[in-house]
């Protein structure tokens, strides 16, 4: 794609709209397209507003730019820049970086804007907004997202790498078959089935799903595992995990689902609810989205209600936190990054997890604080662009290390 400094000098939203590289670029990057783009706005500083606003306008366009008729987009494009216009938050006073606007959300329920390799960040400034090209980090090597991958080890020990495995039977353990299903395992309980225990487990930068054999629904966040019955034969139903993992619990009255991370204990009949018990947190945190479960620690009870979560901390308190903000808990789950007032530390906690390096503060933990969304499937280099766009903090890529400069 060769450059031409001038082609869009006098280019207005609908034309940047009906442009098919353009809308070729914003709905699907590439190194090539980016590279071109960035340094045409970088070129053209005026078109900056004017890119924005047509970026905006294509991922909210419910119809395809080649069908799509220029009386049509720029009617759409004036109700959602009306809407967009009624929808900027108030000004904070804390400096705090915007990843992406909550508000924005409301415009088109059915479209949920993220950040993607190719965006034009924004900053609050006295209720307006202001694009700008992200600086370049320092980058002597890139680092990819993760992946969907995992290792089963089964009842007599050995370890099946899921990851590029081919879909298929993958086992019998005494009448139970485990079938590999694109990109989870399922559980088949036959009859006179014995119970085995297995183990899933997904390193750093890798997750997984599982459907159990009582059909329980599991999804494993990276750097976490599962241990389980192959099938369930006795009164009760019972796992162990670490890290992160979401449940959907079918519904069985008669035989309670337990589930244990450390000394936390998760007592349900038919539920749905996450459970962070990562060993580098400080609490055990419990989130109910649906149904009710009874937690348990060193003899203390608490019941929790939807929207709820439980707080196990080490030193042996659990408490109810109320109002959480569900959409941050199930991020992970839904393939983004969900930040609310979350400090550097928090954030590159959770990247560390998804991209599997190191991190290191250079000159100490600077004080930031990050809210909003953006995807998990970025390139680290493109992730970390985000981050810097506060001008207040800056990042170095060095193998499988991430370098905290300032």
């Amino acid at each position: 794609m060769e450059q031409a400094k001038n082609k869009y000098i006098t280019y207005t939203v609908i034309d940047f709209v009906l442009d098919e590289n353009f809308v070729s670029w914003v709905q699907n990057p590439t190194a090539n397209s980016d590279a071109y783009w960035m340094a045409e706005l970088e070129t053209n500083p005026t078109l900056q507003n004017t890119a924005a606003e047509a970026r905006f306008a294509i991922l909210n366009l419910k119809t395809t730019t080649k069908t799509a008729k220029p009386k049509d987009i720029e009617k759409i494009w004036k109700n959602l820049k009306i809407a967009h216009q009624n929808s900027f938050p108030a000004p904070k006073k804390k400096k705090s970086v915007y990843l992406l606007f909550p508000q924005w959300k409301a415009i088109a329920a059915s479209v949920i804007i993220v950040i993607s390799a190719s965006s034009l960040f924004y900053f609050l400034n006295d209720k307006t907004i202001t694009p700008l090209i992200p600086k370049t980090i320092a980058i002597k090597s890139d680092v990819k997202p993760g992946v969907t991958g995992a290792i089963l080890t089964l009842g007599n020990g050995s370890k099946v790498v899921l990851d590029n495995l081919s879909s298929g039977k993958l086992a019998n353990q005494k009448n139970t078959v485990v079938i590999k299903k694109k990109d989870e395992l399922v559980y088949t309980q036959g009859s006179n089935a014995q119970e085995e225990l297995n183990t899933l487990t997904t390193p750093r930068a890798h997750r997984y799903n599982l459907i159990l054999a009582d059909g329980t629904k599991v999804w494993l966040n990276a750097a976490s595992s599962i241990t389980f019955p192959t099938a369930f034969i006795s009164k009760e139903r019972k796992v162990v995990i670490t890290g992160e993992a979401y449940f959907e619990v079918s519904k069985d009255p008669k035989r309670p689902f337990r589930v244990f991370a450390n000394d936390i204990e998760v007592k349900v009949l038919g539920t749905h609810f996450n459970i962070n018990a990562y060993q580098d947190e400080d609490n055990i945190k419990t989130t109910l989205l649906e149904g009710s479960v009874q937690l348990s620690k060193n003899g203390k009870k608490v019941f929790l209600k939807p929207g709820e979560q439980g707080q196990a901390s080490n030193t042996g308190t659990l408490k109810i936190v109320s109002d959480v903000n569900l959409q941050a808990i199930m991020a992970w789950k839904n393939g983004t990054f969900y930040f609310q007032n979350a400090s550097i530390q928090m954030v590159l906690k959770e990247i560390s997890r998804w991209y599997d390096v190191t991190v290191i503060y250079e000159k100490g933990i600077p004080r930031r604080f990050f809210e909003g969304e953006i995807q998990r499937d970025l390139q680290l280099s493109v992730l970390l662009k985000t981050l810097e766009k506060s001008n207040d903090i800056h990042f170095e890529i060095e193998g499988k290390t991430i370098k905290v400069l300032h």
